[in-house]
């Protein structure tokens, strides 16, 4: 029955789905020797993963509303692969092979499944902000990009009095080991001490860790309220006016910082925090009301 077939299937899924006991019942009575599904799917925070295609075998059986609900009724039965998948590149598949076992009379509902991923396309946000994502300081909201009308992304504008403003926005769940990776695009500032980067483990405004890219270097460091513990610098930093790829990969007691796909300076070993947010974080001084900084394709990927 579904209950094992997740057992067995814990690889692939990051939260094991849950079901209600599979019962007897005839869903409709012209056909008492179909079988019945319904379910959800949703990402590895809990978001909601519409327009995600749900196959039995080959056969495309529905598409997952806003809501990620979906259902396939007027199924043979049989031993079936349950495929779920989102087409756009930064979502995994959900794969349940040869072990998808449905006899008739069957009614199997309320099934969530998960994406290990949660992912943050902007074209596919509703809202100003990303969803489970609040801006810390300064103003962040979803705009067409710059220089791609026909993208999204989510662009930072300082306060335009400031003399250089920090903002941060951040993921409002919480996480310890992961893969986290986004794109950052640094605009025109007025000066050229722009920083653009990332933080995790986020406790406060006084606690937490930091990558970050300038035009004169890239820096990790641990963030605390007596100033901050500078993991590693490495020079030349990168210009501005173009999309930079940052991943952070965490796995117990050690960190690694990659820029384009490359790791940035040495493994870190030192985590005195154990989890917390993540978040994006910038710093400069920017013309009146100008956008300073764009993000996109934000995804974490949660492995405990």
């Amino acid at each position: 029955m579904f209950k094992r077939i997740l057992v067995l299937a814990v690889g692939l899924l990051m939260v094991p789905a849950c079901f209600k006991a599979p019962h007897d019942a005839e869903y409709d009575r012209q056909n008492p020797n179909k079988v019945f599904i319904a379910g959800t799917t949703r990402n590895a925070v809990g978001i909601p993963v519409g327009k995600a295609l749900v196959y039995l075998d080959t056969d495309l059986w529905d598409t997952t509303d806003l809501a990620g609900g979906f259902q396939a009724d007027s199924v043979d039965p049989g031993i079936y692969t349950l495929k779920i998948e989102r087409p756009i590149p930064l979502y995994d598949t959900i794969l349940l092979e040869g072990a998808c076992s449905l006899w008739a009379g069957r009614v199997i509902e309320d099934t969530t499944f998960f994406f290990r991923r949660a992912v943050w396309d902007m074209e596919n946000e509703p809202g100003p902000m990303p969803a489970h994502w609040a801006p810390d300081t300064c103003g962040w909201k979803i705009v067409p990009d710059r220089d791609r009308p026909d993208n999204q992304v989510l662009a930072m504008r300082p306060h335009p009095f400031a003399f250089t403003d920090q903002g941060r926005a951040l993921c409002q769940d919480v996480f310890k080991d992961f893969v986290y990776e986004v794109a950052v695009k640094p605009l025109f500032t007025n000066q050229s001490g722009w920083q653009a980067g990332v933080v995790w483990c986020y406790q406060n405004r006084s606690n937490y860790y930091r990558f970050r890219i300038s035009e004169t270097d890239l820096v990790c460091n641990y963030v605390t309220s007596s100033g901050s513990d500078t993991f590693f610098i490495r020079t030349p930093g990168r210009p501005r006016g173009a999309w930079y790829k940052i991943r952070i990969e965490r796995a117990g007691s050690i960190t690694r910082v990659f820029l384009d796909g490359s790791q940035i300076g040495r493994d870190i070993d030192k985590n005195p925090l154990a989890d917390g947010k993540i978040g994006l974080w910038v710093q400069a001084e920017t013309p009146l009301d100008s956008i300073a900084f764009q993000y996109d394709n934000i995804w974490i990927e949660p492995t405990k």
